[in-house]
């Protein structure tokens, strides 16, 4: 927490929001809410999924206006907020999903449409790559500015978006979840381009479910609750149980959950497992019925692409896996449905989910040739079967009909986990299965994957939070060059060991 205080805030207010409402049909998203910005200062904004934070942002960047309520800019009142009345009053919000063009270059995509001009009218390129140098540069990182965007790797397209708001001479960032696809390194790269920001008087909106990051690199945090404030506190005065206890409105008694679970027989076994691209290079492990085994690694370190192995998503070139003793091919998701294999992928808004679909309708997906006969669907069957999954997961819908993109984060986990109940799944894959949802989502996750290893089910899960693995998992894998690098179980080993294994893995992402 050290480093977060490293440069100290101002006192100049830069945003000032007061008593701001909105409602949409049926929810009221904000209720009389209060913010303010410092010049200088990381805050970052805290709750649990459907709290208010992305409406507060949304009316802030302009996407929104308010029902009720004032916004002041650098002290100037400004009544009716547009996208591009934001962006020239020096606010910039960077998204989980980057606003980025992986076919030009990098320099290319931080001038993209404020291209500088020659004296002739054309684009002036070596004005646009010294620019760019000297942009990264003031947040000490050199860079190639010809580089393609789609060869580097994710944390250095994170860092492009920063510098392209920094182009337009932003004064305000806003960072929603930045580190959700980064590895630790990554992390605290972006944390020093952070306190550059900082350095420059630059004030920085800072959304994460993340506490150890909260804290990494935070001044203040406002938390909101049901559209509320609870408050607005320093942080160097919280405590992590503090924090946890405004979100949800109760002190949660422990971050994760586990029971313990004597394995049975080995479910699955892979073998010598190696995939055309050779990210994956003769892998060979197994895995027993009521086990969790954790896999971690770095970026291109194949921990992630071993998982979409056993999913079906990427066909192994050689080796073989097996499943209750018995090789089964797994060419096709469709193999690994029907192999009892469940995927819950990274990215579940676009690979887990079809969002515009009704919950119902997405816990049913993989099964509907089992609900009926002659090709024909049977709706009773399947409101039946959709809506025990419902009510036994306790899954916050206004309805099985409901759309499933209108769901918090926690309950389209939940969603995927039905459908793979559903599914009478005797493997699970998670990928990054907490990635995104609030401190009480989190436990409800655990609790249900824990439920899941009980009743006899296996489950391998990747993870990026190594403290997430070390707490719930039987087993880790560690993998390095596409290869194991280690084994440890939890209890016999400490997280900086595993750590140390993961950190010297091959990473070749800023290359």
């Amino acid at each position: 927490m050290a480093g977060a205080q490293s440069v100290t805030p101002t006192d100049v207010l830069l945003v000032e929001m007061r008593g701001i409402s909105k409602s949409f049909p049926g929810v009221r998203a904000l209720d009389n809410v209060d913010f303010e910005l410092r010049a200088g200062e990381v805050h970052c904004l805290l709750g649990e999924n459907g709290a208010g934070k992305s409406t507060l942002i949304k009316i802030l960047t302009g996407v929104y206006s308010p029902d009720a309520g004032e916004i002041r800019i650098q002290g100037q009142r400004i009544p009716h907020l547009t996208p591009h009345l934001a962006q020239q009053r020096g606010i910039s919000a960077i998204y989980q999903d980057f606003d980025l063009v992986p076919s030009l270059s990098i320099a290319e995509n931080v001038f993209l449409g404020r291209e500088p001009l020659t004296a002739y009218g054309s684009v002036n390129r070596d004005e646009m790559r010294a620019q760019t140098r000297v942009l990264f540069e003031g947040l000490d990182i050199k860079v190639n500015p010809d580089a393609l965007l789609s060869s580097v790797g994710v944390g250095l397209q994170q860092l492009t978006e920063i510098v392209k708001a920094l182009s337009r001479n932003s004064k305000i960032v806003i960072m929603d979840e930045p580190t959700t696809s980064l590895n630790q390194v990554e992390v605290q790269r972006l944390f020093a381009a952070v306190r550059a920001l900082k350095e420059q008087n630059i004030a920085v909106v800072y959304i994460s479910h993340r506490m150890q990051e909260v804290f990494g690199i935070g001044d203040r945090a406002t938390v909101l609750r049901d559209g509320r404030i609870v408050g607005t506190e320093e942080l160097e005065e919280l405590t992590t149980e503090d924090l946890v206890a405004m979100m949800v409105g109760r002190k949660l008694q422990e971050r994760y959950y586990k029971e313990v679970v004597t394995p049975g027989d080995t479910v699955l076994e892979l073998s010598d497992i190696t995939t055309a691209d050779y990210v994956v290079r003769g892998v060979s492990f197994r895995l027993r019925r009521g086990e969790i085994l954790g896999v971690a690694g770095l970026r291109r370190s194949g921990f992630k692409e071993v998982l979409r192995v056993m999913a079906g998503v990427v066909p192994p070139k050689t080796g073989t896996v097996k499943i209750n003793d018995k090789p089964v091919s797994l060419l096709t998701p469709r193999d690994a449905i029907e192999a009892g294999i469940g995927y819950l992928p990274e990215d579940r808004k676009t690979e887990g989910l079809v969002l515009s679909l009704a919950v119902k309708n997405n816990i049913v997906l993989p099964i509907l040739p089992r609900l009926g006969r002659w090709g024909l669907t049977n709706a009773g069957r399947e409101k039946e079967t959709a809506g025990h999954y419902v009510r036994d997961l306790e899954i916050r819908t206004p309805s099985m009909y409901q759309e499933t993109e209108f769901l918090s984060g926690g309950n389209q986990q939940k969603v995927i986990m039905a459908k793979w109940l559903a599914s009478h799944s005797q493997v699970l894959l998670f990928d990054e299965p907490t990635q995104g949802i609030d401190v009480g989502a989190k436990i409800e996750m655990y609790k249900l994957i824990a439920r899941f290893v009980r009743e006899g089910g296996a489950l391998v899960m990747v993870s990026s939070e190594i403290a997430e693995l070390m707490s719930i998992c039987d087993r880790i894998l560690v993998m390095r060059d596409g290869k194991i690098a280690g084994e440890f179980e939890p209890g016999t080993t400490t997280e900086e060991q595993v750590l140390q294994v993961v950190a010297s893995s091959t990473d070749t992402t800023h290359e």
